[in-house]
């Protein structure tokens, strides 16, 4: 039998073919005994306990993850739509299932169920050929949660006594809550973090006992955590509510080990800023130079560096210590050092060991070893991307595009850890379309340069707006005292040059200073954690000049009124703001969000136009506006399955403040499509609002859709399917949806309502959706996805809302007739990235 591909060129087929290979090459042939029982299923009920619906799924697969692996069912799976059969059968075994149901008792024990009982019994035996299929059921009684009653603090030292009492509001044991093993340790932990901040170094965790109710016979003398819930679970079986009264007690060490009670000083600090590893600080051969810090006028407190060459200058390597000579030792500002070392690019390794002084009890040596980076660099790039439409994106229908760049960047400017980078980029884009009729096959092409200067600190006036800010806040808002912190300022210019052929030339001039700082508040418990990241773009100069219109262009000017307003010389002086904050809203980390805040707004400089004689640039071209959007993201990984589901809100609105601007400028304005965003539409391929595209036919058409107002949401599940290479390369699957669109802030037409501007109750009508699938290759460094979909409800289309169903079906989705439909409802892409 042979089956002819119906439509070889036809991406959606190609996506098909691509995902069948790998269907196919993710199964496995089955081995197993033939006439032995195996495991074929593995049934888990919970019984009891206090669990919400997640909580409930998260624990059966908690206690999945503990059976024996001659108790795990290798049957066939399906995850998606892709379908995969696992390697081996074991013989099935009662011993191995008994222990299965030991190690879940014990898992149940560490989140505070310490009276559960586990038990398991056959409840299937299936005959198959010569397979024999068992089915085990794991019944677990959770049992009432052993519940924390009371927390004390016995830790015999003041000082460490008063350390627990006021950062008692920070405690991992909680009235109320079950008493976790989970808890426990993090408890111990957090305490050996607040003693080694304050200066006791050596304190570990063998100097800390969480006991229980001493009250008990059987908890005396029990140090163990576990076996003190287990025993105090079994004295309180009668009870409903089971509780337990935790006492933190200090353990004295050792004589020989009292110093791990000790307080420390830092006596000195070395640092090494071109470590070799045999340097020491009695090398003969390196030059040695004391720096007294310009903060202290005892003159007392001077640290040391010991360098072969004099590449850094010794006020940057000392601006980056956060401990000094004559402070007690804090593990905090250790690792806020190491952090704030890393995060030059001028060093490839950092070290910070710690040194015991001889002949003293209570005094440590810093050693700071740093590692330097190369200091120049070359990197390059090349990307191709490939759209298809049925809307002719300013004459084609079909554009394979390639772009790269190349880059040099030296670090280490005037020894003050400063970057600069230069880069020069260029692209070309080919039509595809063998009726276009047009005398070039290509579509565009553009190069640009630019150079960006990165200052490892923060410049002013930014200095001093940052020293204003601590001064107001309280001090444990400090932003020096509370977080880590990375601070730079930047200076960036841009040039650049664009041929649309046929169509127009554009050149953009731009140039920004300003700064970032991220801040991250240190936690134990990193649910607590939160990543923060702030910028400042003060000012922001951009200047685009688009000359060399062809009388086709102007025709499709005079078409489109509200293009006009676009698509023309301005001129943009602004300043921006952004902010980005990361949480974690689960102790395993597998549950993320992120939100992003900008904003873009002119400065006052309108009176410019006046002020200056003549018809100047200001008058000419300046354009004002207020930009500002918002995106929220929020991630759940399921390491378990080696799924991942990202669900995305974008949501951007851009105001133009003069009377005679009735959009934005168009290199300021939102676009959708692409491999990142609108996935059932290419590049600027969506929008605006309901406006009608152009007919299939008309190779003359301009689909440069950019607008003033974009929504988007976006959800996508990403399955790992096998690795090519274990830890290098894997395969995966990816299945998504999108729906949005963009829209015009104003009404350009001078009567009547355009279908472009933006309206609450034309939402639901105007809004595009679609939906696919897609293949992505990971290498580990970079991703590179191959994404097919269709747009199941298109906003330029009135009837039945928009919605294509059932119009999907194979003879258009694989039939030469479907041709024109695929153009109209299918776009194939290639992009690099997962995008969000």
């Amino acid at each position: 039998m042979h089956y002819k591909i119906p439509d070889k060129n036809n991406p959606f087929t190609l996506l098909a073919l691509l995902s069948f290979l790998i269907f196919f090459s993710a199964c496995s042939k089955k081995i197993y005994q033939p006439n032995k029982p195996f495991p074929y299923k593995n049934n888990i009920e919970v019984k009891g306990g206090s669990f919400t619906k997640d909580e409930l799924a998260a624990l059966k697969q908690r206690l999945n993850g503990q059976l024996d692996d001659s108790s795990r069912a290798y049957n066939s799976s399906t995850d998606g739509i892709f379908k995969r059969k696992i390697f081996h059968y074991p013989v099935f075994d009662t011993l191995s299932a008994a222990l299965s149901a030991k190690n879940m008792i014990i898992s149940m024990n560490f989140l505070g169920y310490y009276s559960n009982t586990v038990t398991y019994k056959i409840i299937d035996t299936v005959k198959s050929g010569d397979q024999l299929r068992v089915t085990v059921k794991y019944i677990v009684e959770a049992g009432p949660a052993t519940l924390i009653d009371t927390v004390s603090y016995r830790l015999k030292k003041e000082e460490f006594q008063q350390l627990a009492s006021q950062e008692q509001a920070r405690t991992f044991l909680i009235r109320g809550k079950p008493a976790t093993k989970q808890d426990v340790l993090a408890e111990k932990s957090r305490l050996i973090t607040l003693y080694r901040n304050n200066g006791y170094y050596k304190f570990s965790s063998d100097e800390l006992a969480v006991r229980g109710d001493t009250t008990i016979a059987a908890l005396t003398n029990v140090d163990d955590p576990l076996e003190i819930l287990k025993a105090l679970s079994e004295a309180q079986l009668k009870k409903d509510s089971p509780t337990i009264r935790l006492s933190v007690d200090l353990i004295p060490p050792k004589p020989s080990d009292s110093n791990r009670l000790t307080k420390y000083y830092i006596n000195n600090v070395y640092i090494f800023p071109d470590y070799f590893p045999t340097d020491s600080i009695t090398d003969p051969t390196l030059k040695h130079v004391k720096v007294i810090h310009p903060n202290d006028s005892t003159g007392k407190r001077v640290d040391s560096v010991f360098y072969h060459a004099p590449i850094f200058k010794t006020n940057f390597l000392t601006r980056n210590m956060y401990l000094k000579t004559g402070d007690v030792y804090n593990q905090e500002n250790i690792y806020r050092s190491l952090n704030s070392f890393s995060q030059k690019a001028v060093w490839q390794s950092v070290n910070i060991q710690t040194q015991d002084v001889k002949g003293t009890k209570d005094k440590v040596n810093l050693i700071v070893q740093l590692i330097p980076a190369k200091r120049n660099t070359i990197e390059g790039n090349i990307e191709a991307s490939l759209s298809s439409s049925n809307v002719n994106n300013i004459g084609s229908s079909n554009l394979f595009g390639l772009s790269g760049d190349i880059g040099w960047t030296t670090r280490n400017l005037g020894g003050e850890g400063v970057e600069m980078t230069n880069k020069l980029g260029g692209g070309i884009e080919f039509s595809q379309n063998k009726n276009s009729g047009r005398s070039s096959i290509i579509n565009s092409n553009d190069i640009s340069f630019s150079n960006s200067i990165s200052y490892p600190k923060l410049i002013q006036p930014y200095q001093s707006i940052y020293q204003l800010r601590n001064k107001l806040m309280k001090p444990s808002q400090k932003l020096s005292k509370e977080n880590f912190i990375n601070r730079s300022s930047f200076i960036n210019s841009s040039v650049s040059y664009v041929n649309r052929i046929d169509l127009f030339d554009l050149q953009t001039v731009n140039f920004a200073t300003g700064v970032n700082i991220v801040t991250q508040k240190p936690s134990e418990d990193i649910t607590k954690q939160k990543i923060q990241k702030y910028s400042i773009k003060f000012p922001n100069i951009e200047f685009t000049n688009l000359y060399h219109q062809t009388d086709s262009f102007t025709h499709i000017l005079d078409a489109n009124p509200f293009l006009k307003y676009s698509f023309r010389t301005a001129l943009v002086v602004s300043a921006a703001v952004g902010y980005q904050a990361d949480f974690v809203h689960s102790k395993d980390g597998n549950k993320q969000s992120s939100i992003k805040v900008n904003m873009e707004f002119p400065l006052p400089i309108g009176f410019l136009k006046q002020a200056v004689p003549g018809d100047n640039i200001f008058k000419k071209y300046l354009r004002q506006f207020i930009k500002t959007d918002a995106e929220y993201i929020y991630k759940i990984k399921q390491p378990a399955r080696k799924l991942e589901k990202v669900a995305r809100l974008f949501v951007g609105v851009g105001i133009p403040l003069s009377r005679s601007d009735t959009t934005l400028p168009f290199f300021k304005q939102y676009f959708g499509g692409g491999s990142t965003s609108m996935r059932g539409w290419p590049v600027r391929g969506i929008g605006r609002g309901a406006q009608p595209l152009k007919p299939f036919t008309n190779i003359s058409a301009f689909n440069d859709r950019t607008g003033d107002i974009q929504l988007e949401m976006n959800y996508e599940i990403r399955k790992t399917l096998f690795s090519i290479i274990p830890n290098s390369i894997t395969v995966g699957g990816v299945l998504f949806a999108d729906a949005g669109n963009i829209w015009n802030f104003k009404n350009s037409k001078a009567s009547g309502i355009d279908s472009t501007q933006f309206e609450f109750k034309n939402l639901y009508k105007q809004l595009g959706v679609d939906a696919g699938a897609g293949i992505a290759i990971d290498f580990t460094y970079f991703v590179l996805r191959f994404n097919g979909a269709l747009r199941f409800k298109r906003p330029d289309i009135s009837e039945n809302s928009g919605w294509q169903l059932p119009s999907p079906n194979l003879k258009n989705l694989f039939g030469r007739s479907g041709k024109e439909w695929r153009y109209e409802n299918f776009n194939f892409t290639i992009g690099v990235g997962w995008g969000f």
